[in-house]
Protein backbone atom coordinates (compact mmCIF):
# COMPACT_ATOMS: atom_id res chain seq x y z
CA UNK A 1 0.00 0.00 0.00
CA UNK A 2 3.14 2.22 0.51
CA UNK A 3 4.21 1.70 -2.63
CA UNK A 4 1.14 3.38 -4.42
CA UNK A 5 1.52 7.04 -3.55
CA UNK A 6 5.22 6.95 -4.50
CA UNK A 7 4.26 5.12 -7.77
CA UNK A 8 1.53 7.76 -8.77
CA UNK A 9 4.10 10.43 -8.38
CA UNK A 10 6.91 8.94 -10.22
CA UNK A 11 3.88 8.74 -12.81
CA UNK A 12 3.08 12.28 -12.58
CA UNK A 13 6.77 13.35 -12.99
CA UNK A 14 7.13 11.07 -15.82
CA UNK A 15 3.70 12.14 -17.18
CA UNK A 16 4.98 16.03 -17.57
CA UNK A 17 7.55 15.58 -20.10
CA UNK A 18 5.77 13.19 -22.07
CA UNK A 19 2.77 15.09 -22.51
CA UNK A 20 5.02 18.25 -23.23
CA UNK A 21 6.73 16.07 -25.84
CA UNK A 22 3.65 14.92 -27.64
CA UNK A 23 2.43 18.77 -27.75
CA UNK A 24 5.47 19.84 -29.64
CA UNK A 25 5.53 16.81 -32.30
CA UNK A 26 1.79 17.20 -33.38
CA UNK A 27 2.68 20.80 -33.67
CA UNK A 28 -0.74 21.65 -31.32
CA UNK A 29 1.55 24.50 -29.65
CA UNK A 30 2.07 27.90 -31.43
CA UNK A 31 5.17 29.81 -31.06
CA UNK A 32 5.39 32.95 -29.51
CA UNK A 33 5.64 35.75 -32.90
CA UNK A 34 2.70 38.02 -32.41
CA UNK A 35 3.70 40.37 -35.10
CA UNK A 36 1.13 40.59 -37.78
CA UNK A 37 3.42 41.19 -40.70
CA UNK A 38 5.97 39.08 -42.83
CA UNK A 39 9.73 38.97 -41.05
CA UNK A 40 11.88 40.57 -43.78
CA UNK A 41 15.94 40.97 -43.78
CA UNK A 42 17.47 43.16 -46.03
CA UNK A 43 19.32 47.00 -45.91
CA UNK A 44 17.96 50.28 -46.92
CA UNK A 45 19.67 53.64 -46.73
CA UNK A 46 17.25 55.33 -44.52
CA UNK A 47 18.96 55.85 -41.21
CA UNK A 48 18.09 57.91 -38.35
CA UNK A 49 14.45 57.11 -37.89
CA UNK A 50 11.80 54.75 -38.15
CA UNK A 51 10.72 54.21 -41.53
CA UNK A 52 7.57 53.07 -43.31
CA UNK A 53 8.35 52.35 -46.69
CA UNK A 54 6.12 52.01 -49.93
CA UNK A 55 8.18 50.84 -53.47
CA UNK A 56 6.60 52.15 -56.53
CA UNK A 57 6.92 52.32 -60.20
CA UNK A 58 6.90 55.77 -61.88
CA UNK A 59 2.68 55.47 -62.50
CA UNK A 60 0.91 54.89 -59.96
CA UNK A 61 -1.83 52.09 -60.10
CA UNK A 62 -5.07 51.45 -57.96
CA UNK A 63 -2.32 49.17 -55.71
CA UNK A 64 -0.31 52.23 -55.41
CA UNK A 65 -2.62 54.40 -54.54
CA UNK A 66 -4.04 52.18 -51.63
CA UNK A 67 -0.97 51.63 -50.72
CA UNK A 68 -0.31 55.69 -50.24
CA UNK A 69 -3.93 56.03 -48.81
CA UNK A 70 -2.77 53.08 -46.27
CA UNK A 71 0.89 54.38 -45.64
CA UNK A 72 -0.54 57.95 -45.10
CA UNK A 73 -3.30 56.95 -42.97
CA UNK A 74 -1.20 54.68 -40.29
CA UNK A 75 1.37 57.33 -39.88
CA UNK A 76 -1.44 59.86 -38.71
CA UNK A 77 -2.68 57.34 -36.51
CA UNK A 78 0.32 57.12 -34.57
CA UNK A 79 -0.25 61.01 -33.16
CA UNK A 80 2.57 61.75 -30.57
CA UNK A 81 4.91 59.30 -32.01
CA UNK A 82 4.43 60.33 -35.32
CA UNK A 83 7.75 62.28 -34.94
CA UNK A 84 9.94 59.07 -34.76
CA UNK A 85 8.35 57.30 -38.24
CA UNK A 86 9.25 58.93 -41.92
CA UNK A 87 6.50 57.68 -44.67
CA UNK A 88 8.38 57.42 -48.00
CA UNK A 89 7.24 56.62 -51.36
CA UNK A 90 9.86 55.33 -53.51
CA UNK A 91 9.20 55.55 -56.78
CA UNK A 92 11.93 55.74 -59.35
CA UNK A 93 11.33 59.81 -60.13
CA UNK A 94 11.52 60.43 -56.52
CA UNK A 95 14.58 58.74 -55.49
CA UNK A 96 18.57 59.77 -56.05
CA UNK A 97 20.87 57.35 -57.37
CA UNK A 98 22.43 56.11 -54.08
CA UNK A 99 18.92 55.19 -52.37
CA UNK A 100 17.59 53.64 -56.08
CA UNK A 101 20.68 51.62 -56.20
CA UNK A 102 20.12 50.44 -52.63
CA UNK A 103 16.33 49.56 -52.87
CA UNK A 104 17.01 47.48 -55.98
CA UNK A 105 19.72 45.74 -54.28
CA UNK A 106 17.52 44.71 -51.49
CA UNK A 107 14.49 43.67 -53.97
CA UNK A 108 11.98 45.18 -52.38
CA UNK A 109 8.86 43.89 -53.92
CA UNK A 110 5.71 46.43 -54.70
CA UNK A 111 2.63 45.77 -53.43
CA UNK A 112 4.20 45.79 -49.88
CA UNK A 113 4.74 48.27 -47.44
CA UNK A 114 7.64 47.53 -45.50
CA UNK A 115 9.16 49.05 -41.91
CA UNK A 116 12.98 49.70 -41.71
CA UNK A 117 14.44 50.33 -38.53
CA UNK A 118 16.53 53.50 -37.40
CA UNK A 119 19.57 51.58 -38.36
CA UNK A 120 18.01 50.39 -42.02
CA UNK A 121 17.07 47.23 -41.54
CA UNK A 122 14.01 46.36 -42.89
CA UNK A 123 11.67 44.06 -40.16
CA UNK A 124 8.25 43.50 -41.57
CA UNK A 125 6.64 43.61 -44.88
CA UNK A 126 2.53 43.93 -45.65
CA UNK A 127 0.71 43.37 -48.21
CA UNK A 128 -1.25 45.86 -50.21
CA UNK A 129 -4.89 44.80 -50.58
CA UNK A 130 -7.58 46.44 -53.07
CA UNK A 131 -10.77 45.35 -51.16
CA UNK A 132 -12.18 47.54 -48.38
CA UNK A 133 -12.17 44.76 -45.85
CA UNK A 134 -8.85 43.63 -46.50
CA UNK A 135 -7.41 47.14 -46.69
CA UNK A 136 -8.72 48.02 -43.40
CA UNK A 137 -7.24 44.47 -41.83
CA UNK A 138 -4.08 45.11 -42.94
CA UNK A 139 -3.39 48.50 -41.91
CA UNK A 140 -4.40 47.93 -38.47
CA UNK A 141 -1.81 44.64 -38.46
CA UNK A 142 0.98 47.45 -39.80
CA UNK A 143 -0.53 49.50 -36.83
CA UNK A 144 0.04 47.04 -34.20
CA UNK A 145 3.22 46.14 -35.17
CA UNK A 146 4.52 49.65 -35.59
CA UNK A 147 3.14 50.81 -32.52
CA UNK A 148 4.64 47.56 -30.62
CA UNK A 149 8.20 48.38 -32.33
CA UNK A 150 7.78 51.84 -31.21
CA UNK A 151 7.18 51.18 -27.65
CA UNK A 152 9.98 48.28 -27.48
CA UNK A 153 12.81 50.68 -28.97
CA UNK A 154 15.11 52.63 -27.44
CA UNK A 155 16.65 54.37 -30.69
CA UNK A 156 14.55 56.26 -33.30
Amino acid sequence: MKATPLLAMVLVFLASPAIAWLVLSQHWFQGGATAQGEWVQGQVPQQGRWHLLLPTDTVCDARCSAGVYLLHQSWLALGQERDRVVPMRLGSESLDPLIKTAVNQTGLAEGYIYIADPRGQLVLRYPIALTAGNELSAGEALLADLRKLLKLSRIG
